[in-house]
């Protein structure tokens, strides 16, 4: 009786012209809020132009808690690169670059404010294809937020600006290509 060895080429990193779509969960430090950790998650999808180069969107939500009765939250909506190496079929590598916008907004007794930022960030991070069509993807980024010109009393013009430390994990389900 022959037995049939189990076939790994059916775990294997999608190709080009694949998608993938999922969720993700982690936690972000923005500085200029309060420098604590706090839960980011949210959904991400990507598409794979070449074998080894994907662009992606993104939206992350992050709860920043409440602190003597202002409640804080963070939102990004953006997108970017992730450029993948080395040769493995199961395990690769990655560094990525990002970018969008991020709105921070508080809730200070009932009043709702608001501010905007462009954000900028790179970092790096490992594809895992534990299944056919299932890839974790721990992933971590240093961002720059660059918020909007704004005028406090008078003349004086106040540009601020605020770095963030993002970790996620993804769940992912890839789907065409090969």
């Amino acid at each position: 009786m022959l037995v049939a060895a189990p076939c790994i080429h059916s775990l294997h990193a999608q190709g080009a012209h694949s998608a993938e779509i999922g969720g993700s969960f982690g936690w972000s430090n923005i500085t200029g809020l309060d420098n604590n950790h706090h839960p980011a998650f949210g959904a991400t999808g990507g598409f794979n132009v070449i074998n080894n180069l994907q662009l992606f969107g993104e939206y992350l939500y992050s709860p920043q808690g409440s602190l003597d009765g202002v409640s804080a939250k963070g939102q990004w909506f953006g997108g970017g690169a992730r450029l993948h190496f080395g040769s493995s079929e199961l395990v690769r590598p990655f560094v990525v670059v990002a970018g969008g916008h991020f709105s921070s907004s508080f809730d200070v007794g009932g009043a709702g404010i608001g501010l905007g930022a462009g954000y900028f960030g790179l970092g790096g991070g490992v594809s895992i294809y534990v299944h056919k069509h299932l890839v974790i993807r721990p992933e971590a980024r240093f961002e720059r937020l660059q918020y909007g010109s704004y005028n406090v009393g008078g003349d004086e013009s106040v540009n601020p600006s605020g770095n963030t430390v993002l970790f996620t994990v993804s769940a992912l389900y890839q789907f065409g290509g090969r």
